[in-house]
């Protein structure tokens, strides 16, 4: 087994002997296309691209991966969110903005997917649960490789970002005292592609929750 990183927001490949599963597809065309292009010219087979949740710049290459015969997974919440997208943008901003609706940094293009219970290749890939940062949100562990999507944030990405995006506080903390517990390895973040150090990344994370709780009371 081996993997590699591509892509602005990190898509994953993980190659076991001659098949690839990519994790993500990113923003666009753009981004899925280049990664297929890239696995098949290096004499692999995808045989499926695996989302972590629905956010565009995780989904937004699915559409185009799927014309293309890739079976493309996802959680339950994804598979839903991704063949009705406009609920993408009320989940995210939480309102209807027709200015907005259609940008493809919001908005996924419409794509049925598969639900990742149907996931079945024989192969050492699980996925796990993260949920926080949407309501429902996927890792993948491989071998000693965890894929974590956008449940953990790298330092940098809190410093540029100081209030991460999750949608049920509880269940994000859960998640990164979770991520702890089950990392016994390489640990790789959308926003920052593979942790040099997970345990002080994720300990910044669950700080960072602290001062906004802080933050909270001090204004109330």
């Amino acid at each position: 087994m081996d993997f590699e990183l591509r892509g602005k927001v990190t898509i994953g490949i993980v190659y076991i002997d001659n098949d690839a599963f990519i994790i993500d597809s990113g923003i666009d065309e753009n981004e899925i296309r280049k990664t297929l292009n890239y696995v098949t010219s290096n004499n692999k087979k995808v045989r499926a691209v695996l989302l972590t949740h629905y956010h565009a710049d995780h989904s937004g290459g699915a559409y185009f991966a799927r014309k293309r015969g890739v079976n493309i997974y996802g959680d339950g919440e994804t598979q839903y969110i991704l063949k009705n997208p406009d609920i993408a943008h009320l989940l995210f901003s939480g309102f209807y903005n027709d200015q907005f609706i259609r940008s493809k940094f919001i908005t996924p293009q419409p794509v049925e997917i598969l639900n990742l219970n149907e996931f079945n290749f024989g192969v050492p890939l699980q996925p796990i649960d993260l949920k926080g940062h949407t309501m429902k949100h996927t890792g993948y562990k491989i071998g000693d490789l965890l894929f974590v999507g956008d449940a953990v944030f790298s330092e940098e990405n809190l410093e540029k970002h100081p209030i991460p995006y999750f949608v049920d506080f509880t269940n994000f903390r859960n998640t990164l005292i979770k991520i702890k517990e089950i990392a016994n390895g390489k640990v790789i973040c959308s926003h920052g592609g593979i942790l040099e150090n997970p345990t002080k990344t994720v300990n910044a994370n669950l700080n960072r929750l602290e001062e906004i709780i802080q933050l909270t009371f001090d204004y109330l």
